[in-house]
């Protein structure tokens, strides 16, 4: 099960000590390991106070839901929440009406878009977008994925307000979900994106854990450093991802390195 949020920085100002103007949250927001609800509540709400600071000092906060928040969006009496308790591991249900208001007061997205100079387009998500979810959204809903990272974002925004099951329930093989193919980015595992990326993307992601900060290939970027074992004993070292928009480059960083405003 994986904890704390993970994140990317980015940056026009070229050096990563000169502070982050942006701030991308890449999810598993909620669901500490033995946490009791007030302990979740007062956590998020916590969580939720930083957001609007970094907001109230000019940093622009893009919060990205994971698996194990999807269902805190959904109204708790709603049809689909009763359906992604079965899907929703950690889930405490006497946490989810504070958390619900929120986590929907920050405005959360399923995805972040982005040009890269030379026209390169950067997705951030929590899990990764594959090429078999594209697939599966072109011949099941019969929604096309555009081409450029932005659109891709409100496409993906878009349909999980169109289909909120579809994102909570198709998790892969290698999480002991049943799909094996068009996974949901919320759910792929870093194996699944490894295997059937979504061409020509670069793509930014947390849920699997990684020791640190890491690349694979030119294109992805796995960034879940903050999962703890059940222990409390940290899986990674809390790198994160900055990058400067400028030049496009990426640069792996402590959190101590940096402070946000």
């Amino acid at each position: 099960m994986t904890r704390r949020p993970r994140c990317v920085r980015s940056s026009s100002g070229g050096s990563s000590s000169t502070g982050a103007d942006t701030l991308v949250l890449l999810g598993d927001l909620l669901n500490d390991w033995w946490m009791t609800a007030p302990e979740e509540t007062a956590a998020f709400a916590a969580l939720a106070e930083a957001i609007d600071a970094w907001r109230a000092a000019g940093v622009t906060v893009h919060v990205l839901p994971g698996n194990h928040d999807l269902i805190y969006m959904m109204p708790q009496d709603s049809p689909e929440a009763h359906r992604m308790r079965a899907c929703s591991p950690g889930y405490l249900p006497g946490a989810h009406r504070a958390v619900h208001d929120l986590l929907r007061a920050l405005d959360p997205r399923i995805a972040f878009g982005l040009t890269l100079p030379g026209g390169v387009p950067l997705l951030c998500t929590h899990a990764g977008l594959t090429a078999g979810w594209i697939r599966w959204s072109a011949r099941v809903p019969g929604t096309p994925a555009p081409a450029d990272a932005p659109s891709i974002a409100a496409w993906l925004d878009e349909g999980f307000a169109a289909r909120p099951m579809a994102f909570a329930e198709r998790v892969g093989t290698a999480r002991y979900g049943g799909h094996r193919t068009g996974i949901s980015p919320v759910w792929a595992d870093r194996g699944e994106l490894v295997a059937d990326p979504a061409p020509g993307i670069v793509q930014v992601v947390g849920h699997t854990p990684v020791r640190t900060v890491t690349r694979h290939g030119g294109d992805l970027w796995f960034c879940d450093t903050m999962s703890t074992l059940r222990t409390g004993a940290p899986i990674g070292d809390g790198s994160m991802l900055h990058l400067d928009i400028g030049s496009g480059r990426f640069t792996a960083i402590t959190a101590e390195s940096t402070p946000l405003p």
